[in-house]
C-alpha cells in the first residue's frame, strides 16, 4: 500500500462566539470554521522533513474522467493530540479527503456582496481629529459592509482543491489572487464561488436552499449572518464531464477550546476592571463564559458519469463504510471502518474514538485485506471533565487544568479605584508548558499490513531554542524512528536526527509570549446628564480601564501559535533495529520561512500595563519551507561516503503588496451618542487614543526554483550537471526555459511556449482560433511548442536539435495537429513562433507529424493520422469511459455506422459489446480490428487482436485481478494473494523517557576582575527518547543540559563584582553523646541571614562553608538532646579565640571575618 498525502476537506463546522459581556469588541478576527481550521492544518503544519512528520495516507478510489482524476483517500497527520475537540468523522487525527472548499478568516467586517470600498490611506487614518467620521464608519460594527463603508482590512480566502492549495482577498469585489497561480475566480454571489484552474477544470463552490448539491456554512456577528466555508457542489473538465457532490448537516452544540463541555461552564477568560473615576464605582473582577455552536457538514456522495461513491455514517456521525458503484448500480469496492474507544474517555466529535481497523471487504461483508492501527495508549491517563482547557501554548493537551479557574499564564492584576488599589494575581504558574506524555497520548504507534508486516513510529518532542538559547520543548511532536518489517522477520529502521549539526533544535517562527493572552480597552462611561469629557490632572471623567486575561491567544497573533517548529537540517540514517550498524544516511536542508509581524504599542499608556501591545502576524504565501539540498551517503566500512548531493536556488516572482491597515478601537465610550462624546475625547487635548493603527500589507507572490546541480561523487572525483529556470512570463509562471550544463561543458536549453504567451489573438486561422480557444477556456497548461538548442560551453554555435508545435481544435480544447522541423543535422535559422497582426507565426519549416481528425462530446479521440498512413479509429463505449475498439485502416465515419453506439454505452454483458465489435469486423474486412470489454471500475475482461484471438482477464469478489486465460479459456496465469484477515503477533517497540532534571550553572564570560551569578537550568520529563534504555535517554538529557546550561547561564547571568568570602571550618568536639541531630548556626546582620551552617550528626568533621567578610552575629540553635551539657562555642583565626560561650540556644557576641584567612567554630563541652 502506498503512503501519501492529499489536501482535500471532507468536513468542517462553523464557529459561532458570543461573549457573555457589553463593551466591544477591541478588533475583530474571526477564524475559518474549526473543522475547516482541521484539514488547513496540512497547510499551517505541513508534512514534510522540514516538520518532522511522516507521510501517512491510503488510497481508497480514484474518479477518473478524460484528463481528469480525483483521488479519495484518508490521511493521519502526527503532530500531537490537541484539545480543541474538533470533529472528524475518522476518529482522532484521520481526515477523510474527499472533496474540496473554499474558506476564509474575517478580519474586521464580513467582506460580502456587495463589496465594500478599500480602506482609507492610512495617513487620513492618523489625522484622527480632523478625519474621525472616517475612522468611526470603519469600526462602529462588523456585522455587514457596504458599497458606500469601508473596511480597514481584507478578509483572507483559502481554497483546497485536488492536490492544489492557495489564498486570495477580494479587492474592491475583484479577486486578487496571493500565491501567484493562473487561476480564474469568480463571487457568483454570496452562496457561490466559481474557481477554473489552469487546466480549464471549472469548480463551483456553494449552494442555497433547493439545491441538493454543495455546501455552506456560515457565522453569526451581532447578529447579521455571513457565510464561512463554500464546499463544492460541482466539478466540470473543459469536455463537458462532471462530478457532483452531496452533503449531510448536523448541528453540533459540542465546541471547540475551551469553552462549554455538556453541562460544565468553563472560564477561558478572565476579566478586570478598574472603578469608573469619579463616579464611586468599585472595581470589578470575575471570569467570562464563551461558547461555540456550529454546523457541519460531511460528504455523502459523489456522482460521476460512470458510477457512485457512497459514504455511511453511524449516529456519532463517524464514517462507517465507503462504497463504489458502477453506474447500474453494482458494487465495484467497499471499506468499511472500525474504531475502538480510548479507555476512560467520552469526548464529543469523535475525539476519544480511533480508527483501529480499514478494511476490504467483497458484497457479502466478509474482509478480505485488512489494515489495522494502533495507538500510545501505555500512559493510560484519564480524562477529566475539563479537558478541553488542559493544554499548552499551542493548544496541545498537556494534562493541566490549571488554577484559579482557568488554564491561562500567570498575571499579577492591580485594580485601581477612588480610595486606592488591591492586586490579585490569577491564572496558573506553568500551566502552560508543553507535556510529551500527553500530546504523544493516543497517537497512532503501529500499522500492520495484510501481508503481516507492520511499520512502527516511535515520536519525540519537537524543540527549539528560547529567545535565552535555551533548549524548550515546542508545539507538537516529531517522528524520531520508522521501523518496518516485512512481516518474515526482515526489519528496515530509519532514524532522524534534527537541527544543526544534529543539536536537535530548530526554528520556532512565533515564541510564546504571556501578554498574547491578554486584552486591554478603556471605557468612558458618560452620566445620564451627559456632562462633557473632562480631560486634565484629576484624571479623564467616568473612566475605566478594562483588561482581560484568556487560555487562547488574542485574535490577531493566534494564526502563530499555529505554525510548528521548523529544521533546517534533518539527517535520516538507515540501520539496523539496534541502531549500530548504519547503512547509510541522507542528509537534507530547508529554508526556514518568513513571518510578518507588525507591532503596535499604546502610545502614552505605558504606565498602566507593561508589555501590552497588539500584534498582527502573517505568513506570505511564497514563504514556506523549501528543500535547498539533499545529500546522499553510503556505508563503506566504518565510514560514511558521499555519493551524490542536490542542491537547490529558489526565487520569488509575482510578488504584491496590497495596503491595509489594522485597526482597533481602544478607547469606548458607552453611551447611545457615543459617536458624539468619541468625537469630543479625540479633540481632547488628551494625548491617549481611541484607535490604535499600523499598516498591515497583504502580500502575495510565488516561491520558484531557478536552479538545481546534481553531483555525483566516485573515487574522489566528481561530476556535476546543473539546471536554470527561467520564467519570462509572469501570467503563467511556467518555466520558459529549462538550460542545462553538463559536466563535459556541453549545454542543452529547452524552450517552451504555453498558451499565455500568445497575447493579442484576432485572426481566424486555424492556429490562431485554437490558441485563442485554449485562452478563452482557460487551458493554461499545454506546452504549445517545445524547442531544444545545443552550444558550446561559452554558449556559442547555439543549433536546433528538435522542436515541436502543437495545434489546438478552435472548438474544444484539445490537439489538432502536431508538427516538427525535420532535420538530419542541427539547424542555425529556426524562429520561435510569435503573434504579428493578431495571427500566431510559426516557422516555415514545420511539417505535419500526426493530425487528430475527431473527438467526441467528453474529449475522448476518435480518429487520427499521420500524413501518408492509414487513418486510425476508436469506438468508446461504457458512457464513453472505455474504448471498444481500435480500427486501424477505417476512418470513424465508416465504423460509427456499423454499430448501435446505445449499445455501446451501457451494455448488459461482456457478449453485447462483443456483439458490436464483430459488426466491425465483418463490415471492415480490408481494416486491423482490436476490440476490449470492460467491467467498469473494475478493469479490462477480455482484449481481441485483429486474429480474432481472445485474452480474459478475471477478478476477485473484491476486484483484484485473479486469473488470466487464452482464446481457448486455458489459464495462463493465476494470482493468489496471501493476505490475512487476522492480526499476526509482533513485538512492539518499548520507548523509554527522559526524566525531568535541573541543574545550576554559573555566567562563565565575565570580565576579568567580575564574577557570574548561578542560573538555574531545566529540562522537562520527556524531553528525549530511546528505545535502547532509559540510561540512553538520561543520557541523552545530561549531554542536552551540559550543552545548553552554560550558555543559558552565559545568556541571563549577571557579572557583579566579587564578594569576598572567609573559610569556616566547623568543628564539632562533644564527647559522651551520640549525635542524632544538627546544630544549626546563622551569621546574622540585623534580621539578614547571610549564610547557614549546619555541623554534622556525626563526629566526621571538619566541614568548610563560605561566607561573605563582615560582622556578624551568630545565631545558633541547639537541639534538646544536647541540654545540660554545658557546650562551648569558640570562634578562632588560626588558633586565636575570640570568644567563648555556653549554654542552650548560643547568641554570640559580634564575630568579625574581617579577611579572606580561615577561621574556625569549634563546639565542645
Amino acid at each position: 500500500m502506498t503512503l501519501r498525502l492529499t489536501l482535500y476537506l471532507l468536513l468542517t463546522g462553523l464557529a459561532t462566539v458570543s461573549l457573555a459581556q457589553t463593551e466591544k469588541k477591541y478588533s475583530n478576527y474571526i477564524p475559518p470554521s474549526p473543522n475547516v481550521a482541521s484539514i488547513q492544518q496540512y497547510g499551517n503544519y505541513p508534512v514534510s522533513g522540514a516538520t518532522g512528520l511522516p507521510t501517512i495516507g491510503f488510497p481508497l478510489f480514484s474518479v477518473d474522467l478524460n484528463k481528469y482524476s480525483l483521488p479519495v483517500n484518508i490521511n493521519y497527520h502526527a503532530s500531537g493530540r490537541k484539545t480543541s475537540l474538533n470533529y472528524s468523522s475518522l476518529g482522532l487525527g484521520w481526515n477523510l479527503n474527499a472533496t474540496a472548499v473554499i474558506s476564509r478568516t474575517v478580519k474586521g467586517r464580513a467582506d460580502l456582496l456587495p463589496f465594500q470600498k478599500a480602506p482609507y490611506p492610512i495617513a487620513e487614518i492618523a489625522n484622527l481629529p480632523a478625519n474621525y467620521d472616517k475612522v468611526w464608519q470603519m469600526t462602529s460594527g462588523y456585522a455587514f459592509a457596504s458599497a458606500q463603508t469601508p473596511d480597514s482590512q481584507h478578509d483572507l480566502y483559502t481554497y483546497t482543491l485536488n492536490g492544489k492549495s492557495g489564498k486570495f482577498i477580494l479587492q474592491e469585489g475583484q479577486p486578487v489572487i496571493l500565491s501567484g497561480e493562473p487561476i480564474g475566480i469568480r463571487p457568483i454571489s454570496e452562496n457561490y464561488f466559481e474557481l477554473t484552474d489552469d487546466d480549464g477544470v471549472t469548480y463551483l463552490f456553494g449552494s442555497q436552499p433547493g439545491d441538493a448539491y454543495g455546501g455552506v456554512e456560515f457565522f453569526d456577528s451581532e447578529g447579521a449572518r455571513a457565510n464561512d466555508s463554500w464546499f463544492v457542489n460541482s466539478i466540470t473538465t473543459p469536455y463537458g464531464e462532471q462530478i457532483k457532490f452531496k452533503y449531510g448537516s448536523v448541528y453540533s452544540n459540542s465546541v471547540s477550546g475551551s469553552h462549554i463541555w455538556g453541562n460544565m461552564s468553563l472560564f477561558d477568560q478572565y476579566e478586570a476592571r478598574d472603578a469608573i473615576y469619579n463616579l464611586n464605582d468599585v472595581p470589578f473582577t470575575g471570569a467570562i463564559r464563551s461558547f461555540q455552536e456550529y454546523f457541519m457538514n460531511y460528504v455523502t456522495a459523489i456522482e460521476f458519469p460512470t458510477g457512485k461513491i457512497s459514504f455511511g455514517y453511524d449516529t456519532d456521525y463517524k464514517l462507517t463504510n465507503a462504497t463504489l458503484t458502477d453506474y447500474n448500480g453494482n458494487t465495484a469496492q467497499k471499506y468499511t471502518f472500525i474504531y475502538k474507544q480510548i479507555p476512560g474517555e467520552n469526548l464529543p466529535n469523535n475525539n476519544s474514538m480511533l480508527l483501529s481497523e480499514l478494511n476490504l471487504v467483497n458484497a457479502q461483508g466478509a474482509v478480505k485485506q485488512k489494515y489495522a492501527f494502533d495507538y500510545n495508549l501505555s500512559d493510560g491517563f484519564q480524562v477529566t471533565w475539563d479537558f478541553p482547557k488542559q493544554h499548552d501554548w499551542w493548544g496541545y493537551y498537556n494534562g493541566n487544568s490549571g488554577e484559579n479557574g482557568s488554564n491561562i499564564p500567570e498575571f499579577l492584576v492591580k485594580m485601581v479605584f477612588g480610595g486606592g488599589s488591591f492586586s490579585q494575581t490569577i491564572g496558573s504558574p506553568g500551566g502552560l508548558a508543553p507535556s510529551f506524555a500527553h500530546k504523544s497520548y493516543g497517537m497512532l504507534r503501529k500499522i500492520t499490513f495484510p501481508t503481516g508486516g507492520n511499520t512502527q513510529f516511535v515520536y519525540e518532542p519537537n524543540r527549539y531554542l528560547d529567545r535565552a538559547g535555551a533548549l524548550q520543548q515546542g508545539p507538537g511532536i516529531r517522528v524520531q524512528q520508522v521501523v518496518s518489517t516485512d512481516g518474515n522477520g526482515n526489519v528496515m529502521l530509519k532514524l532522524y536526527k534534527y537541527g544543526e549539526n544534529e543539536n536537535g533544535a530548530g526554528a520556532l517562527l512565533y515564541q510564546p509570549r504571556k501578554y498574547d493572552f491578554a486584552s486591554e480597552q478603556t471605557n468612558i462611561t458618560v452620566p445620564p446628564a451627559g456632562e462633557v469629557i473632562s480631560v486634565g490632572n484629576g484624571g479623564i471623567l467616568g473612566a475605566a480601564r478594562v483588561r482581560r486575561y484568556q487560555s487562547s491567544p488574542n485574535p490577531e497573533v493566534a494564526e502563530a501559535y499555529g505554525y510548528p517548529v521548523y529544521y533546517s537540517k534533518v539527517t535520516e540514517y538507515a540501520t539496523d533495529k539496534n541502531l549500530n550498524a548504519i547503512n547509510g544516511k541522507i542528509e537534507y536542508t530547508y529554508s526556514i520561512p518568513g513571518l510578518e509581524l507588525y507591532q503596535r504599542t499604546i502610545p502614552n499608556w505605558g504606565e498602566y500595563e507593561t508589555g501590552f501591545w497588539y500584534q498582527p502576524v502573517y505568513m506570505p504565501p511564497y514563504g514556506e519551507s523549501k528543500l535547498t539540498s539533499k545529500k546522499i551517503y553510503k556505508s563503506q566500512g566504518a565510514d560514511l561516503v558521499l555519493q551524490s548531493s542536490n542542491e537547490f536556488t529558489y526565487a520569488t516572482f509575482k510578488e504584491v503588496s496590497i495596503p491595509e491597515i489594522f485597526l482597533a478601537q481602544f478607547i469606548f465610550v458607552l453611551l447611545d451618542d457615543g459617536k458624539v462624546m468619541e468625537r469630543k475625547f479625540a479633540e481632547a487635548p488628551s494625548n491617549l487614543p481611541i484607535y490604535v493603527y499600523r499598516e498591515v500589507p497583504v502580500k502575495g507572490g510565488a516561491s520558484l526554483k531557478t536552479a538545481e546541480s546534481h553531483t555525483v561523487y566516485e573515487n574522489g572525483q566528481s561530476l556535476t550537471t546543473t539546471t536554470q529556470y527561467t520564467y519570462n512570463n509572469l501570467a503563467h509562471l511556467y518555466p520558459s526555459i529549462v538550460g542545462t550544463t553538463h559536466s563535459d561543458g556541453r549545454i542543452e536549453e529547452k524552450q517552451s511556449k504555453y498558451p499565455l504567451d500568445y497575447s493579442g489573438i484576432s485572426a481566424t486561422d486555424p492556429i490562431s482560433a485554437g490558441v485563442k480557444n485554449l485562452l478563452q477556456q482557460h487551458i493554461y497548461t499545454p506546452v504549445l511548442e517545445s524547442s531544444t538548442f545545443k552550444s558550446n560551453s561559452d554558449g556559442s554555435n547555439k543549433q536546433l536539435i528538435k522542436t515541436t508545435f502543437a495545434s489546438y481544435k478552435s472548438d474544444i480544447g484539445l490537439q489538432d495537429k502536431l508538427y516538427v522541423v525535420e532535420n538530419n543535422q542541427p539547424l542555425s535559422g529556426f524562429a520561435a513562433s510569435y503573434v504579428a497582426n493578431g495571427a500566431v507565426k510559426t516557422d516555415p519549416g514545420y511539417k505535419v507529424m500526426m493530425q487528430f481528425n475527431k473527438y467526441n462530446g467528453q474529449g475522448r479521440l476518435l480518429e487520427q493520422e499521420a500524413p501518408g498512413n492509414v487513418k486510425e479509429s476508436y469506438i468508446w463505449g461504457y458512457k464513453s469511459s472505455f474504448p471498444v475498439a481500435k480500427i486501424t485502416g477505417a476512418d470513424y465515419q465508416s465504423a460509427s455506422q456499423l454499430i448501435t453506439q446505445s449499445v455501446l454505452d451501457n451494455p448488459s454483458t461482456d457478449n453485447a459489446v462483443s456483439t458490436e465489435t464483430t459488426k466491425l469486423r465483418n463490415g471492415l474486412p480490408s481494416a486491423l480490428v482490436n476490440s476490449y470489454t470492460f467491467a467498469p471500475l473494475i478493469g479490462m475482461t477480455s482484449q481481441t487482436n485483429e486474429r480474432g484471438l481472445t485474452t480474459y482477464y478475471n477478478y476477485d469478489d473484491i476486484g483484484r485481478l485473479s486469473v488470466i486465460k487464452d482464446h481457448n479459456k486455458q489459464v495462463l496465469k493465476q494470482y493468489d494473494y496471501q493476505f490475512t484477515s487476522t492480526i499476526p503477533a509482533a513485538t512492539d517497540i518499548t520507548v523509554y523517557r527522559s526524566a525531568s532534571s535541573s541543574l545550576v550553572y554559573t555566567k562563565s564570560d565575565c570580565p576579568a576582575g567580575m564574577e557570574g551569578t548561578e542560573v538555574r537550568y531545566g529540562l522537562p520529563a520527556g524531553m528525549f527518547v530511546s528505545t535502547l534504555s532509559i540510561a540512553d535517554a538520561e543520557q541523552q538529557s545530561a549531554a542536552a543540559s551540559a550543552l545548553y546550561g552554560p550558555l543559558y547561564a552565559n545568556l541571563l547571568g549577571e557579572c557583579k563584582t566579587p564578594v569576598v568570602k572567609a573559610k569556616v571550618q566547623l568543628n564539632f568536639n562533644v564527647t559522651g553523646v551520640t549525635p542524632t541531630s544538627s546544630i544549626s548556626i546563622k551569621f546574622m546582620q540585623g534580621s539578614n541571614t547571610v549564610a547557614t551552617a549546619s555541623f554534622p550528626r556525626s563526629p566526621s568533621g571538619p566541614f568548610t562553608v563560605d561566607v561573605p567578610v563582615g560582622t556578624y552575629y551568630l545565631a545558633v540553635t541547639i537541639p534538646s538532646i544536647y541540654q545540660n551539657m554545658n557546650l562551648m562555642l569558640s570562634v578562632t583565626e588560626t588558633g586565636q579565640s575570640w570568644f567563648s560561650n555556653g549554654g542552650l540556644g548560643i547568641n554570640s557576641d559580634a564575630v568579625s571575618l574581617s579577611t579572606a584567612g580561615t577561621y574556625n567554630i569549634t563546639i565542645s563541652n
